[in-house]
């Protein structure tokens, strides 16, 4: 059992194909891989369905799905900005993969009950982790979570397509079908189990706050003040150090439970502040958190990127099963994919490694599947144990 990964950096799309099809006829030495996962960065994007339908008829993967990216990477090659075609397989006995799409012409995925996502995506008895992609504008990723969850428990990976910031643009494929809304899916399984590994890249500032009033996509008011007067309050209060990296930008961190007495940078999920009302003191966030919710600002650190992602790994490295392989979605506001990459490599060993850079990155944590941002999510697949 094993995976497999191949990228390249050729802007010219058919030649690009083929490297990656060399690349994975050399690898694969005549094996038929189980799951076959396709990125393409958005220069690609025209022809995206073209390349998907060539690799797929020329390897015949038990399933398929892709997505396009602002940036896709393999191994420690991220051409940042750059054309890049990447593609992710598994391979080996008794694996198992289930591909799916959800548009709206099937019907929006937000509509789907936890007995529709398991008949859609579980393998069964031995399901692994299922594996996302979604376009941001025309699928609504939290109540599919949730209801993934109850129909198909389990470690889950991917995340929100950045290959374009226009409506239409982005490019999703599930084996033969192609889309360019709504999400695509694999589930897998069989002798496999993955690890879920999540890396912030922020750190609070400030203190805790509870949410007492919301609008549409806006916090209005946080302890009863204006929100933009808080943010304002918190940033004052600094030290010259921690006022520096507010100009990377101010985030806001919504508390994944409400029930504990401290919170850490671990506790919260990070959300963009997009913008200031200046008549009400409202900050604009792409979510609408309800009134009574924890919050704190945060700020990106990249001294805590490396710091979280090292402790992630301290724990990865304690088991004693080697991976075979790693599908990594990171956020764009994260911004450092190679070093990321250098550390995995490092403390995980010379494995596959495959991803693309994210609007927003899938993940379980505190027992729910959840939408991180600022963040890098790993799904880690290892041979599963006759004692598993």
């Amino acid at each position: 059992m094993r995976a497999l990964s191949t990228i390249s950096g050729h802007s010219d799309t058919r030649t690009a194909a083929m490297e990656v099809a060399n690349g994975l006829e050399s690898a694969l030495e005549g094996a038929q891989p189980a799951a076959l996962i396709i990125l393409a960065s958005f220069h690609h994007a025209k022809a995206f369905s073209e390349i998907s339908d060539h690799l797929g008829s020329q390897f015949q993967p038990q399933a398929l799905i892709g997505g396009t990216a602002q940036t896709v990477f393999s191994g420690l090659e991220a051409p940042d900005r750059r054309a890049g075609l990447v593609a992710f397989a598994l391979e080996g006995r008794g694996l198992v993969a289930r591909s799916f799409m959800m548009d709206w012409e099937r019907g929006p995925a937000e509509l789907a009950t936890p007995t529709q996502w398991n008949r859609l995506a579980s393998t069964g008895s031995d399901h692994a982790a299922t594996f996302l992609l979604a376009d941001p504008f025309t699928t609504d990723p939290r109540p599919i979570l949730e209801a993934l969850d109850h129909g198909v428990p389990g470690p889950i990976g991917g995340g929100m397509l950045s290959g374009s910031t226009r409506p239409g643009c982005n490019v999703l494929i599930a084996d033969q079908d192609h889309a360019t809304t709504g999400l695509v899916g694999m589930g897998l399984g069989g002798p496999i189990r993955c690890d879920t590994l999540v890396s912030q890249a922020c750190r609070p500032i400030g203190t805790p706050m509870v949410v007492t009033g919301a609008g549409q996509d806006s916090v209005t008011t946080l302890g009863g003040r204006p929100a933009a007067e808080a943010a304002r309050e918190t940033i004052l209060a600094l030290g010259d150090e921690e006022r520096q990296l507010v100009s990377n930008g101010l985030r806001l961190g919504l508390a994944v439970t409400e029930y504990q007495e401290h919170f850490g940078a671990h506790d919260f999920l990070v959300r963009e502040i997009t913008g200031v009302d200046e008549n009400t003191g409202a900050l604009q966030i792409a979510e609408r958190p309800a009134v009574g919710r924890t919050v704190q600002f945060l700020v990106r650190d990249p001294a805590s990127a490396e710091t979280d992602l090292d402790l992630a790994l301290d724990v990865q490295a304690l088991d004693e099963t080697p991976p075979l392989g790693i599908l990594l979605a990171e956020s764009s506001a994260r911004g450092v994919t190679i070093p990321d990459l250098r550390r995995l490599r490092t403390r995980l060993g010379e494995v596959p490694v495959a991803g693309m850079v994210c609007a927003g990155e899938f993940a379980r944590r505190s027992g729910r599947s959840l939408v991180h941002g600022a963040s890098a999510s790993a799904l880690i697949f290892r041979a599963r144990d006759e004692r598993d």
